[in-house]
C-alpha cells in the first residue's frame, strides 16, 4: 500500500509540473490546489483568444506526450502504475 502511495504522489508530481512547465510560459500562476493550477495573464500577453487555445492545445500535448512516456517506462503493477491507458 505504502509503494502505491509513493508511486501515485511521483505520478501526480510529474505531471502536474509538466503542466505548470508550459502553462508558466505565458500565465502567472496564482495558486496550486490539488491538482488545479489557478493562473491568470494580463490582457496584453493574450490579446486574442486563439492564444490561450493554443496554449492549452500545447499543455495537453504535452500531458499526453508525458503520461505515454512515463508508461512506456513503468514495468511496475501496482494499483497507482497499473491504471496508465497503453498508448502507442
Amino acid at each position: 500500500m505504502q509503494t502505491e502511495l509513493d508511486h501515485a504522489h511521483e505520478i501526480l508530481t510529474d505531471l502536474l509540473e509538466t503542466v505548470l512547465k508550459r502553462i508558466k510560459t505565458l500565465l502567472a500562476i496564482c495558486k496550486l490546489e490539488g491538482d488545479a493550477v489557478f493562473a491568470y495573464s494580463s490582457e496584453s500577453l493574450i490579446a486574442r483568444g486563439k492564444t490561450l487555445l493554443e496554449l492549452i492545445e500545447a499543455t495537453y500535448t504535452d500531458f499526453r506526450e508525458r503520461m505515454k512516456n512515463v508508461r512506456r517506462h513503468t514495468t511496475c503493477t501496482c494499483r497507482a502504475c497499473s491504471p496508465f491507458p497503453r498508448w502507442t
